[in-house]
């Protein structure tokens, strides 16, 4: 599965966690078609999830990463600090529900469609607890926990009654490009009218340029997405390819 890391660009820029890169590992190992995006940018404020994995021909899925050690009591939720002590907490379940839906908005802004999105809430370093299976305030997130078989158990998450066989490699690329676009400037340096790049591998993203070259070195692969915005009435900006 392509896994693309959008920390640098994304709305939250802390260094990714342990949980974090052992589950990056297991997406990128896998070989399901789709894609995981690491740290998904969303508009505004709003909570994002650790990552948005978009499977061929299953679904998509908004997987929060929660380490520790977590319990909840008459609804109120607790988190053992590293001192033994707990230490009441927001309800992180609604918090994962938050950041699924934000993440689903991003995707259904531009081009919707089937934009349902599973929000994941994994309990990292928990065994089972009924009491929080019991207790949870938003049944419609739902909760593994520990890191073994991950890609396979967060597919499973979507009863095959309500995955989506069409649900292919267009559109979750179309995915991809919503959730790693980033913020536009506001207020900044104005864009420029330019942008010239010298490619041997990776991944591109641009905003707001109103031309682009790209270089890229003899015997390379380079696969560019345009997005579907107009220009001078033409379906998509102009593009040319040139071999030197």
């Amino acid at each position: 599965m392509q896994v693309i890391n959008n920390l640098t660009n994304g709305s939250d820029q802390t260094a990714l966690s342990s949980a974090e890169r052992n589950a990056m590992a297991q997406f990128e190992a896998s070989d399901r078609g789709g894609a995981a995006v690491w740290r998904p940018w969303v508009s505004g404020n709003r909570t994002s999830p650790h990552c948005v994995v978009g499977v061929q021909k299953i679904g998509r899925f908004a997987v929060s990463f929660l380490p520790g050690n977590y319990g909840v009591e008459d609804g109120i939720w607790y988190r053992r600090g590293a001192d033994g002590r707990d230490i009441e907490v927001a309800d992180p379940l609604e918090t994962v529900w938050e950041a699924g839906m934000a993440a689903r908005d991003e995707m259904h802004r531009d081009f919707n469609f089937g934009g349902f999105v599973v929000p994941i809430a994994v309990f990292a370093d928990m065994d089972p607890d009924e009491t929080i299976l019991e207790e949870r305030g938003s049944p419609g997130v739902k909760v593994l926990w520990g890191l073994d078989d991950l890609v396979e158990r967060v597919i499973r998450q979507l009863p095959e009654d309500k995955r989506k066989p069409e649900l292919r490699s267009k559109y979750i690329e179309k995915d991809v490009l919503a959730l790693t676009r980033g913020p536009s400037p506001e207020g900044g340096a104005a864009a420029p009218d330019e942008v010239q790049v010298d490619l041997e591998s990776g991944v591109l993203n641009l905003n707001d340029a109103q031309s682009v070259i790209v270089n890229v070195s003899s015997g390379a692969r380079a696969t560019i997405n345009v997005d579907g915005s107009a220009v001078d009435g033409d379906a998509f900006p102009p593009f040319t390819a040139t071999g030197q």
